[in-house]
């Protein structure tokens, strides 16, 4: 019965089985500011990408991305994940239902801008940057070779 029952409710995430911390978060009748904030995190997020990739256009070759928000298969905590040689750039939802960012370089060409972005952005105080294990290269290459082909394509396109 409970497969069957994940089985038809696939294409509604509201009955799936195995809950986005973002969805749960929604739900919450107290969260009114959380939800503000977190829709305030997500836009910022998404612009600073959007602008993030126009910057690195000319300097990257393929590209690791992919929105988690209805993806049962992956971690119930992200939400959108970007990944290029250069540049970490994952949104997150974290145990609190609170959006973060995690964001790292490596010798990123355009590295300043888009700290200068993050700064100007009110996502400033839920970015964090990270260091990625066992260093930046090998987790780029381990992405882009475990991860479905799918979701990795060139900025240059």
């Amino acid at each position: 019965m409970r497969s069957e029952q994940a089985f038809t409710n696939q294409n509604n995430p509201e009955k799936q089985p195995f809950k986005k911390r973002w969805i749960a978060g929604l739900r919450r009748a107290e969260s009114i500011h959380q939800n503000t904030l977190n829709g305030s995190v997500s836009y910022c997020y998404r612009d600073i990408l959007t602008k993030a990739k126009q910057l690195l256009k000319e300097h990257e070759h393929l590209v690791f991305e992919k929105d988690f928000r209805y993806d049962n298969n992956d971690n119930a905590f992200i939400l959108h994940a970007f990944i290029s040689s250069t540049l970490y750039f994952i949104l997150e939802c974290e145990l609190c239902y609170d959006y973060k960012v995690d964001y790292a370089f490596n010798n990123c060409p355009v590295e300043a801008e888009i700290r200068k972005l993050l700064q100007v952005y009110p996502i400033n105080e839920r970015a964090n940057e990270v260091k990625l294990r066992p260093d930046f290269n090998t987790f780029y290459h381990n992405t882009l070779r475990y991860q479905p082909s799918q979701y990795i394509y060139s900025l240059k396109a």
